[in-house]
């Protein structure tokens, strides 16, 4: 755990993690010694969830609070069902269009969106 510390920006609200990532998603990569000794990757902030609040039920998953899928804070995570997660996910998209539309209203008629 010492060695993925470093890897984290702890600040008074999400802390970022800095390291490794796949596919967009933040990972932790370590030697698997049980694995032929191929490189294992874990979700980082599955790893901190589990340390903080034990294993994730299985059929649970991980939701990011604050929206920042690089935060890895424990209390910035809920365990919550595949579906609550994407509903989540879609309405928090919806409301950054909105935002998106509404600041877009106030530019000038040349580059507002038509």
């Amino acid at each position: 755990m010492d060695k993925m510390n470093e890897q984290v920006e702890m600040t008074a609200g999400c802390w970022r993690w800095l390291g490794g990532h796949s596919n967009g998603r933040p990972m932790f990569f370590e030697v698997a010694p049980y694995n032929e000794g191929k490189r294992k990757g874990t979700y980082v902030y599955r790893l901190m969830w589990e340390q903080a609040n034990g294993p994730v039920p299985d059929n649970l998953t991980l939701d990011h609070l604050c929206s920042n899928i690089w935060c890895i804070r424990p209390s910035h995570l809920e365990a919550v069902s595949r579906g609550e997660n994407t509903r989540r996910a879609n309405a928090s998209r919806d409301e950054q269009r909105l935002t998106s539309l509404s600041s877009a209203k106030s530019l000038p008629p040349s580059i507002a969106p038509r």
